[in-house]
């Protein structure tokens, strides 16, 4: 799914209304109808509605979901936040409307004003401001936001949070409204995906109001959310003529004492994504544990710096390299070592993410179209501090173009920016995969997959969707709390079959 700038959205609205020979109060209509009819398919009667509505053209969509509300029983007051001196016209016409249809039911609300006796169970509509904010909320707007934060009855937010930009990050101290729930229109906004604006959001569900298609499919765009749709396109079935030469050999390179888990899940997940045969080369203190834990897997072991055997690694199909691998200066030694040596693409991941960042002027020795897997704290180590997740992924974009690499920037919605220019964010996954190891897993998978044949980009792609697709399957039967990394081996098996 495209994921289009304010503007862009703008745009999108004003060649639907050409295309489709409607006018902004129909689509302002249309909008509304589909808000409405989410909260009647999730809330009875019995709760009141609350809407607060702003002057524009969020407002307007406020006023009339009140109305439609209205229309089928549900007890609904609508209060008008006077925040500017005359309404956008649509707003105007739902607000002289609403007034027509339900006198007794919307209000003003001028500063100053107050609100009490207001039912526990309530339920606050948010639709004061909405996708073409392009100012922080002061005076008045944000002393309203904040009381409505203030306030315990949940809140759902229409297109946005008020408060909330499309897709720029919040500025420090940035009044925001808290939903539970955002219903936005057609497609997500950036700013939801970032941790600085998603937490304002909630849950999020997307409705579709039936925007111009031709406009979708035509308009230049960079940026994505990365669904099953996308996979699915560059997925391959197991051909029945096969055998386990027929999907590669992937090598594993890390461990050190004490922290040998890190390979054995990873050796694990580049064979649970289909990899034919998948080497291990650990320290000879792995060695029995690998053999135990992982039985499918050969293991190989080089003392305990890996020094006479880790250039051997482009032997094999993929190789991916340092989960629990250690920064000593033996290690390193061997890791520049390989990395001199390399001549295809690998998945770099933790410790050897590590040491890159004590030697960044040696990224350049990395193959072109390898993969980096840092999390927030590596990331910043290898390519400095930003403010915010967006400058992480403008500048991951950069890092990706002038290096030709992929760097697959976790977090809670994972971004992988690919040398071309594009940006994908994954949008699948939980809370529970915040969990040690969890990393190891995507770095064995994207390995495996790599290892099969998959150009590294779609690999990189699938290896992130299967991951969190495997822990949103694992929190059905466990909870988020008590997830361990190991628990996604069993979700995998039922991630792929969403592609058959």
């Amino acid at each position: 799914m495209k994921l289009f700038a304010a503007t862009q959205i703008q745009a999108w609205d004003s060649a639907t209304l050409s295309a489709q020979g409607i006018t902004s109060l129909e689509l302002m209509e249309r909008a509304a109808t589909a808000c409405c009819a989410w909260l009647v398919a999730n809330y009875g009667t019995e709760r009141p509605f609350i809407v607060f509505a702003g002057m524009g053209n969020n407002g307007g969509d406020g006023l009339a979901i009140a109305r439609m509300l209205l229309q089928q029983g549900y007890a609904v007051l609508a209060f008008v936040a006077q925040h500017r001196a005359v309404f956008s016209a649509d707003a105007g016409y739902n607000f002289s409307r609403l007034r027509t249809e339900f006198p007794d039911r919307v209000f003003e609300w001028k500063p100053g004003d107050q609100l009490s006796g207001i039912p526990a169970d309530a339920i606050f509509i948010d639709a004061l401001f909405g996708t073409g904010l392009s100012r922080s909320l002061s005076g008045f707007p944000a002393e309203l936001v904040a009381w409505l934060n203030a306030c315990s009855q949940k809140k759902i937010a229409i297109d946005l949070p008020s408060g909330l930009f499309a897709d720029l990050p919040p500025e420090s101290g940035q009044c925001i409204l808290n939903a539970a729930v955002t219903l936005s229109f057609q497609q997500y906004k950036t700013s939801m995906l970032w941790p600085e604006g998603g937490r304002h959001c909630g849950e999020i569900h997307l409705l579709d109001i039936g925007l111009d298609r031709t406009f979708y499919t035509e308009e230049p765009c960079t940026q994505f959310t990365l669904t099953s749709d996308v996979v699915r396109q560059v997925f391959r079935p197991r051909q029945k003529f096969s055998n386990k030469g027929s999907y590669g050999t992937a090598q594993l390179i890390g461990g050190s004492y004490g922290m040998i888990g890190a390979m054995v899940l990873a050796t694990e997940a580049a064979a649970r994504v289909g990899c034919g045969k998948v080497h291990a080369l650990v320290p000879e203190c792995g060695y029995g544990i690998i053999q135990c834990s992982v039985p499918v897997a050969m293991c190989h072991t080089s003392g305990i710096h890996y020094l006479e055997t880790i250039t051997q690694a482009n032997a094999v199909d993929a190789v991916g390299i340092g989960p629990g691998m250690g920064t000593s200066d033996k290690v390193a030694q061997a890791f520049f070592t390989f990395l001199k040596a390399a001549t295809k693409p690998i998945v770099l991941d933790a410790d050897a993410l590590n040491l890159l960042s004590l030697y960044p002027e040696c990224l350049s020795l990395i193959p072109k179209n390898s993969i980096l897997t840092p999390h927030p704290k590596e990331f910043e180590r290898l390519f400095g501090t930003v403010s915010s997740v967006l400058f992480r992924n403008q500048r991951a974009l950069e890092i990706a173009k002038k290096y030709q690499l992929i760097i697959v920037a976790k977090d809670t919605h994972t971004f992988i920016a690919l040398p071309d220019g594009r940006g994908y964010y994954n949008i699948n996954g939980n809370a529970g995969m915040a969990t040690a190891g969890a990393g190891d897993v995507l770095c064995g998978m994207i390995v495996g997959l790599l290892a099969q044949g998959y150009p590294p980009a779609d690999a990189a792609l699938m290896g992130v969707f299967l991951h969190g697709a495997s822990g949103d399957i694992a929190v059905k039967t466990k909870a988020q709390e008590s997830l361990l990394a190991s628990d996604l081996f069993d979700g995998i098996h039922q991630a792929f079959r969403k592609f058959y």
